[in-house]
């Protein structure tokens, strides 16, 4: 459960991350003086080897979410985020608005996996279709959780002065994942739609209008 969307939204966003590098730098970005070329190349392989995002979005999806566990890996780990968010959900903190939106994303995965299962019984193209969205959207989900944990590790050593770094290193923790909830997690809901979104889009075209003569 846990590899496909790691390897598979990690080298995407990374990917990601190397071609921003490139343009903080303009044409400078582009060419060999400064090495971002070099650091998009190798980010872009990351995407393909090992199973290219494709690959592992189907891997995840169609075999150990479906075929394998039939949703259940989905509800354990939002058990597990849900159990983390309700302690904190009340606080009015920045880990306290963090932990509400938790909660909502933890009740979404789940029933974005359940319209998916029950759609993909009648439509065998769904899986495909929806695959690559259902993984980028388990990653923005996912992350979100580990970033809400590290901000609240952060605010307790903040708290209880008990932190080896300085108080900034950890203030800068828990603004950096107020900017991921604020400015990254809400591309999940684009994937959530596009996962669900009709096959015919996908499949009604011939295959001959995909030839270049």
């Amino acid at each position: 459960f846990f590899p496909p969307i790691l390897k598979g939204f990690l080298t995407e966003t990374g990917l990601e991350a190397a071609n921003l590098g490139i343009q903080v730098f303009g044409g400078h970005g582009y060419i060999h003086d400064h090495g971002m070329e070099q650091i998009a190349r190798d980010a872009r392989i990351a995407t393909l080897y090992e199973g290219t995002t494709g690959i592992q979005a189907l891997d995840l999806l169609g075999r150990k979410v479906l075929l394998a566990t039939k949703g259940k890996c989905v509800r354990d780990f939002t058990k597990v985020m849900f159990d983390f968010a309700k302690q904190h959900a009340l606080a009015g903190t920045p880990l306290g608005k963090m932990s509400r939106s938790l909660l909502k994303r933890a009740l979404e995965w789940n029933v974005l996996t359940t319209r998916i299962m029950l759609r993909a019984r009648s439509d065998r193209e769904l899986v495909g279709s929806a695959s690559v969205d259902y993984l980028m959207y388990s990653g923005y989900v996912m992350m979100a959780y580990f970033w809400a944990l590290q901000a609240g590790k952060a605010a307790e050593l903040l708290a209880n002065g008990k932190g080896k770094e300085a108080d900034a290193f950890y203030q800068a923790k828990i603004q950096t994942a107020e900017f991921y909830f604020a400015r990254l997690l809400p591309r999940a809901n684009a994937h959530r739609t596009c996962a669900v979104a009709p096959t015919k889009a996908v499949m009604q075209m011939d295959n001959n209008h995909f030839t270049l003569e």
